[in-house]
This record gives structure tokens, C-alpha cells and sequence, in this order.
């Protein structure tokens, strides 16, 4: 069935009036594949022309009756010139009935009397896709059993028949199975071709005569009298009223030979569906492996890009224990100096303990007289000893400290 919307976004239309109309708006314009405005009537028939030789062919043209200098009509009269088959659809206020004879003549495919309304327009062009639809469609059957009938005309045996049973048309194959020339064949009858009873002619008559297509096992006699055996369908062709006009017989021998030839041929289809079947599944085997190899393809990506990363790791931890060898270098040069104070201080320490022994041994008699200086000896002692412990406390940091750095 025919859908209106789809259909009419395939065409495209060209408008002819002296200026613009409401009608034709935004909402009626995106309707269409392409809608093309002008005023002009040698403009619009060389824009027809121009579309005849593109892909955007004008389906459909819509005109004012009464234009700027001619009217409609002349349109109609220039591009039926160069295409028979346009569409084309006249809008008027009022029309004489000369321009309408003339327009009825010339095959105007329909015209509107204003006041109409967006709906009467796309009504008309909708009812003009219809017949442009059922013409397409027609001549994609005829094309289609045109090509049936070729392809059967190809492999069987084919022949026609008028009303009377008399045959009127024979292909090459049924000569050739009759051993008849087409001159031979040409106004004889079925039946005069066969020994089999008149009954089944009488039945395929009576089948045939009401539309009805027969089919069956027929014999038939070659013209050297030799039996031939037939699959026969016949079928009962119409015109366009629906009446019956001609009979076309199709035969497919149904000898023994023919019955090989039968069974091989289905013997190579059923191995041409094997190898496609094999093949398909091929394919698929493929198309996996095709997959798992843009799957390695891209862990090679990653791999590579964790192989980056690694590089770039391993440069910062380069960079890290080059920073930790030189905190490491500076914190031994920091402890030997320490180390150096700590010993002068315990030297300084050891040479101010030995003076004052000396002064004690010396001066022992006037304690009284030097307590005052005693005391501040002793004080200086005490915080020569506080002093000492410190840097004892020092040195066993320091020496942990090694210890921790490895340096020990």
C-alpha cells in the first residue's frame, strides 16, 4: 500500500505563479524531496528540460492558470515536446471552458478552483503518486514476468494456444523435443501431438476455460512417432478486462534421461549448497580468527603502552635513587663532621677535667679561699658532663641512623 509521506518525500515539484502564495509555505515545502519556485514560463520549460537530464527529474508541476504574459496551457504545450508523461496541475479563480477543452486535451492530470485549501492540494498530488505509483508498479510486473517468462522460455518446453486450442507460438525447445519445424507446429492442436485419451484434453479445457491453470504427466509423439514423456502445466492468460485471451503450455521432459539430467542437476545444487554451506562456515571460521587477530592487534597496543609506562617508571626510579645516593652522600659527609666536632668537644672536655684535677690537687689548701671558683668549676663541670651526655645522645642517633642507611 501505498504510503503517502514516504511517497511524496520522493518527488519534486516545481511551482510556476506571479508571486508567492500562502499555500505554499514552510509545512507544505518540507512535504517534498525539493520544491523549485518560478514566474517565468521559458524559465520553468528550461528547468524541466535541465531536470529530465539529472537525478532530481520534476515529477510534479503546479501553475497559476493566468501568469504574467501566457497562460498555463503554454506550459503544458512546451514540455509535452520533450516528456509525454508529465503531471501537471492547474490552480484557478475561474477557467473558460476553451482553456479547459484545450487543457482536457492536451492530458492535464487535474486543476483546483480557489478557494481551496493545503489538504484539496496535497489531495491532488496525492491521487496523481497513486496512478504515477500503480504505472511503476505495473511496469516493474511486466518486467518481472517478462523475465520469468524468458528464463522458463530458456528450460522448457513452451507453447501457446488462441481460444480454439490451436497453437499460435513454439519455442526452439519444443521443436526440438517434437522433432516438428515451427511451421509444422504452427495451428495443430495438442491433441493431434498425442495418443493419449481425449478425456485429459477435455479435463485441461474445462480447467483452463475457467481460469483455472491444470497441471500433470502428459505423453506425447515425436514426429518420428517416438514417445516422450512431459510435466505440463497450462495456464490460462488474461487481458485487461479479466477475460481469458490465451493458453501458455509448460513442458519439462520427464524421460528417463531427462530424469537423470533431473537428478544430477539436483545432485550439483545439493553440492553447490554443501559448498556454500561450507563455505559460510569457512567464513565465519575466518571472520573469528579475523577477530581475535584485531584482538591481539590491539593487546599489542596496550602491551606496547604499558611497555611506555614501564620505561617511564623505571627512568623515575633511576632518577629517585640518584636522589637517595646523593641525600646518602651528603648525610655521610654530615656525620663525619659531626663526628669531628664530637670528638674535639670530648677532648676539650678531657683537657678542662685534667686542668681541674690539677687545680684541686693544687690548690687544696685555699678551697676556702677559691669556693666561690670552686663552685663555678663545678658548674662549668656539670654542664660540661650535661653537654657530654647530649652528645653521647648524639652519636647513638648517629650510629642508628647508619645502621638504618646501611653505612655500618
Amino acid at each position: 500500500m501505498l504510503n503517502r509521506d514516504n511517497f511524496f518525500k520522493k518527488l519534486n515539484i516545481m511551482i510556476v505563479l506571479r508571486e508567492n502564495c500562502s499555500y505554499f509555505n514552510e509545512n507544505f515545502i518540507e512535504k517534498f524531496n525539493s520544491v523549485v519556485f518560478k514566474n517565468d514560463i521559458e524559465e520553468s520549460v528550461n528547468h524541466y528540460k535541465k531536470s529530465l537530464e539529472s537525478q532530481d527529474k520534476i515529477d510534479i508541476v503546479l501553475s497559476e492558470m493566468n501568469l504574467l504574459d501566457k497562460k498555463a496551457i503554454d506550459i503544458l504545450e512546451e514540455v509535452k515536446k520533450i516528456d509525454e508523461d508529465i503531471s501537471l496541475i492547474i490552480f484557478t479563480k475561474d477557467i473558460e471552458n476553451e482553456d479547459l477543452l484545450s487543457l482536457i486535451k492536451l492530458g492535464i492530470s487535474d486543476f483546483l478552483i480557489e478557494p481551496f485549501t493545503l489538504n484539496d492540494i496535497l489531495d491532488s498530488i496525492e491521487k496523481i503518486s497513486h496512478v504515477k505509483y500503480n504505472e511503476l508498479y505495473k511496469e516493474t510486473i511486466q518486467k518481472d514476468l517478462e523475465d520469468i517468462v524468458e528464463l522458463v522460455n530458456e528450460v522448457s518446453i513452451v507453447s501457446k494456444t488462441n481460444l480454439n486450442n490451436e497453437i499460435t507460438f513454439v519455442n526452439k525447445s519444443f521443436c526440438e523435443a517434437s522433432e516438428y519445424t515451427e511451421d509444422e507446429l504452427i495451428g495443430k492442436k495438442h491433441n493431434e501431438l498425442s495418443d493419449v485419451n481425449r478425456v485429459i484434453f477435455d479435463e485441461i479445457e474445462s480447467t483452463t476455460n475457467k481460469g483455472e491453470v491444470w497441471e500433470g504427466k502428459m505423453k506425447y509423439l515425436s514426429k518420428n512417432s517416438e514417445e516422450y514423456f512431459v510435466y505440463l502445466t497450462v495456464i490460462p492468460l488474461l487481458d485487461y478486462k479479466e477475460d481469458i485471451k490465451e493458453f501458455i503450455w509448460i513442458q519439462f521432459l520427464a524421460t528417463e534421461y531427462e530424469q537423470e539430467q533431473k537428478n544430477f542437476k539436483k545432485k550439483v545444487a545439493q553440492n553447490i549448497n554443501e559448498s556454500r554451506r561450507i563455505n559460510t562456515q569457512a567464513r565465519d571460521k575466518i571472520n573469528g580468527l579475523q577477530e581475535r587477530l584485531e584482538f591481539y592487534r590491539s593487546m599489542d597496543f596496550f602491551i606496547d603502552q604499558e611497555e611506555r609506562r614501564k620505561s617511564k617508571f623505571l627512568s623515575q626510579i633511576k632518577y629517585f635513587e640518584k636522589l637517595s645516593d646523593e641525600s646518602e652522600e651528603k648525610l655521610k659527609e654530615v656525620s663525619s663532621k659531626a663526628k669531628e666536632k664530637i670528638k674535639t668537644v670530648v677532648s676539650t672536655q678531657h683537657e678542662a677535667k685534667e686542668k681541674y684535677d690539677i687545680s684541686s690537687s693544687s690548690f687544696s689548701e685555699v678551697s676556702t679561699e677559691f669556693q666561690a671558683k670552686n663552685n663555678k668549676v663545678k658548674e662549668l663541670v656539670s654542664i660540661l658532663d650535661e653537654q657530654k651526655k647530649k652528645l653521647d645522645r648524639l652519636l647513638a642517633k648517629i650510629d642508628i641512623r647508619e645502621i638504618k642507611l646501611g653505612l655500618k
